[in-house]
């Protein structure tokens, strides 16, 4: 599928298209194995078909229901890049627009939106409100799988709690038990990266290499994922900016920039990238720092007899004790820690 129509389709239709094609599904979540020539079958790319558009009552859409539609309310005057964009002639509408229009054989055209696209620019943007979030990532992870033969997962209602990653978690670990990490492609702007799940310098690192800079993030499916498999994990730019409002817009360059960088990744590294136990969780046996351990919260060597239980990781049924160093169990956190799946 191209960009423009992923953009401009309805989630029913593309669910309808992505269940014709997955190898595994579940009724939030749908996951490609790696094909016969698959160059890399140590990563998983996420990302998710649902929007806050979406009109069938599963995303915000009845946030935006009394908005007025017309271009000059949904700019506000306030971002300059669409004020320039509404007076360039070269501006060009993709998609019909006409949602339910009969075409006289008894189906139904479901163009939920116009498109409308930039070619100087090279943005693409909608009044209705595009859904790059996550539209975008679904166009990169196909890209990418057709030049890679990587597993791809694609979940639902990512934007109302994550239920397609929880149920993917579930019924689909055994398939992720072979993989290194997930990579979703579903943050704003360029060349971003976040982890939600106190990730290793060393999984950071790895991904930083290729021209990414890390961020801080509230919540995408890799958060979960990366939770309930024990898996490190990542979100990295899409190339869209002012998601969940009309004003979103995405940036043709910038999403394709990161599709380089993600085949870099998967040509490059990915296949052997082995995660390595975190330094903190090894206590040195000789040397003069026989009794010094690395504090997860703080990143600094302390005294290893200090460190106390400050939560716990991994699953619900085999949780494992997430340990940090006095100053970081003190008072100010609770004695007791702060006891989560983390």
């Amino acid at each position: 599928m191209e960009l423009i129509e992923i953009l401009k389709m309805n989630k029913r239709t593309l669910i309808e298209k992505i269940c014709s094609s997955a190898d595994q599904k579940g009724k939030h979540s749908w996951l490609w194995m790696p094909k016969a020539n698959c160059i890399n079958k140590k990563v998983c790319l996420v990302a998710h078909v649902d929007t806050v558009f979406d009109e069938n009552g599963d995303g915000y859409r009845g946030l935006f229901s009394r908005m007025d539609n017309n271009l000059r309310d949904m700019v506000g005057g306030n971002i300059g890049l669409f004020n320039k964009i509404k007076m360039n002639k070269n501006i060009f509408t993709v998609g019909s627009g006409n949602k339910g229009h009969n075409n006289g054989s008894g189906h139904k055209h479901n163009h939920s939106k116009k498109v409308y696209f930039d070619p100087i620019a090279q943005v693409h943007w909608s009044p209705s409100g595009l859904g790059a979030d996550d539209r975008a990532g679904i166009y990169a992870c196909l890209k990418i799988r057709r030049k890679t033969g990587c597993t791809v997962l694609f979940t639902d209602f990512e934007e109302t709690g994550g239920i397609g990653a929880y149920e993917a978690a579930d019924i689909f670990k055994e398939h992720f038990e072979g993989i290194s990490f997930f990579l979703e492609i579903d943050r704003k702007g360029n060349k971003e990266m976040v982890f939600y799940n106190g990730e290793s310098q060393q999984f950071k690192d790895f991904i930083g290499a290729f021209g990414f800079h890390e961020q801080t993030g509230s919540f995408s499916d890799v958060a979960v994922l990366g939770q309930e498999t024990g898996k490190p994990a990542v979100n990295i730019s899409a190339g869209y900016w002012h998601a969940h409002t009309r004003h979103e817009y995405l940036k043709v360059k910038y999403l394709n920039n990161t599709i380089t960088r993600v085949l870099n990744i998967i040509q490059q590294g990915a296949e052997s990238y082995v995660e390595k136990e975190h330094e903190w969780r090894v206590c040195l046996n000789e040397g003069p720092l026989a009794k010094l351990a690395q504090c997860p919260i703080c990143w600094k060597m302390k005294p290893a007899s200090g460190f106390d239980t400050y939560g716990y990781r991994g699953s619900m049924e085999e949780p494992e004790d997430f340990m940090a160093c006095a100053e970081c169990c003190s008072e100010e956190h609770g004695t007791t820690g702060i006891y989560s799946y983390v």
